[in-house]
């Protein structure tokens, strides 16, 4: 599909661009590369990780860093298992030039951080080593590059006192602010749904104080006594407060699309269906303001490729995601996930609004490739 920067002029150089919707199952794991006429590459990530055979996302990364040299943008919606996992393979022998993630509250960290150590068990420490390089390390991390956190979407409404509880070592970028993509002819725009003043990260970290040997002298988090000894009840003040296991804190959401310019330049049609809004498990259910702010951001409308958030879960899914002209969807999951993944109703909601919708599971052949080329 051709992008023209200016219709009226006969292309001279030609970029090729190429949106990878990587086969790995139960995760995520999407992919853009930009190619040049002179082979320059410009590399882009959201996400890399499943909870299905990790040899399958393994093979899917060793395909993706064939013939790269770099990272230049890697998005990491939250850090859930499934998003990360393969994060580790991903960057060995790599750089990375910008890292964004979330900006979180100090007790929505801990609170993430407590429901990895209960969930993964065995990869507990693989994943709370990933948070706490990110966040609460004394240095900057070489191999995550620059880190750019994103503030939340309330931050704006927070007082001074309250700012201050909010983590995230790096520069700072607005919520629904434009990130630099490839040249001046791309950009990505991520939107932090956290919130700082959220009830339930507040409670669990009352109770949490509570619990004998869960928090260190200096009240920091001590990873090896919930692992080793206080476990059992940390899960259960973890249930009351939170009701589900799975429950999403946060999610950050990012749109990948043309800049101003070469939007403005090429077929309308064309250019609603390069922008692609990559939902991770983007939780909206309940809260309009939430949901007001999300589209408000982007111009949902006019976004032409969704993704389905949390694998197509009816706990995630709102039909204001059909909102506008029929546009293609897509959702990532494992074939034999426990969590009934995609929901039969998401499914046929989409494709009774005339939509069209990718399932990608962990089998060769349901992962989608989608080039452009820019010609300018």
């Amino acid at each position: 599909m051709p992008l023209r920067l200016n219709k009226d002029v006969v292309a001279t150089t030609h970029i090729d661009f190429l949106r990878s919707l990587r086969p790995v199952g139960q995760g995520a794991f999407y992919t853009e590369v930009f190619k040049k006429d002179d082979g320059t590459l410009f590399t882009v990530v959201y996400d890399c990780g499943t909870e299905t055979d990790s040899s399958i996302l393994e093979a899917q990364i060793d395909e993706f860093k064939k013939g790269i040299t770099q990272i230049d943008l890697l998005f990491i919606s939250h850090f859930h298992r499934d998003h990360i996992s393969g994060l580790d393979k991903l960057l060995d022998g790599i750089p990375v030039i910008k890292t964004v993630i979330p900006m979180l509250p100090e007790q929505m960290l801990t609170l993430a951080r407590v429901q990895n150590l209960l969930q993964y068990k065995k990869e507990a420490l693989k994943t709370d080593a990933i948070i706490s390089e990110l966040y609460l390390s004394a240095e900057a991390s070489e191999r995550f590059g620059d880190v750019t956190v994103i503030e939340p979407s309330d931050y704006s409404d927070l007082s001074v006192e309250e700012k201050k509880d909010v983590l995230g070592r790096g520069k700072r970028a607005r919520n629904g602010s434009s990130i630099d993509g490839f040249e001046s002819l791309w950009e990505y725009v991520p939107f932090n749904s956290v919130s700082i003043l959220d009830q339930r990260a507040i409670d669990f970290i009352k109770g949490l104080k509570g619990i004998d040997g869960a928090l260190d002298d200096d009240g920091k988090l001590n990873v090896s006594k919930i692992i080793r000894g206080c476990r059992t009840k940390v899960m259960a003040l973890y249930k009351d407060v939170m009701k589900e296991a799975d429950e999403n804190l946060y999610t950050m959401t990012v749109e990948s699309r043309p800049s101003g310019g070469l939007a403005k330049g090429s077929d309308p049609c064309s250019v609603r269906e390069a922008r692609c809004l990559y939902t991770g498990d983007f939780d909206s259910v309940g809260n309009d303001s939430l949901w007001n702010r999300f589209t408000k951001t982007y111009v949902y409308s006019s976004i032409g490729t969704v993704q389905i958030p949390h694998h197509g879960s009816k706990h995630n899914w709102r039909q204001e995601f059909l909102d506008g002209a029929p546009r293609r969807y897509f959702i990532s999951v494992g074939t034999t996930n426990t969590y009934h993944h995609p929901d039969f109703w998401v499914v046929k909601e989409v494709c009774d609004a005339r939509s069209h919708v990718d399932v990608i599971t962990e089998k060769d052949g349901t992962g989608q490739e989608i080039q452009y080329w820019i010609e300018l």
